[in-house]
């Protein structure tokens, strides 16, 4: 199993206790811990969480680094430049 088969997994797992139902069975559980709202938003946050980690084919983007800006030769000359500041 890949890593975002294994991610995959992981976010319908967590999706089901949201819902408090066993993933490896599929069946209700009957648990006071797992009816608490807060439980379950938590199931389901971390569900959407690892919804964005499966889109991203399973790498974690850090977005508070900057990226460095690049352009090719062939784009570069593309650019038209104003006589006048922007």
């Amino acid at each position: 199993m890949n890593k975002v088969q294994m991610i995959l997994k992981a976010k319908t797992y967590m999706e089901f206790m949201a819902h408090s139902i066993d993933p490896t069975t599929q069946e209700d559980v009957e648990d006071s811990v797992l009816q608490k709202c807060e439980i379950k938003d938590m199931f389901l946050f971390i569900a959407s969480l690892l919804d964005e980690l499966i889109k991203n084919n399973g790498e974690v983007i850090n977005v508070a680094s900057p990226i460095e800006f690049s352009i090719d030769k062939i784009n570069k000359n593309m650019i038209a430049v104003s006589e006048q500041p922007i």
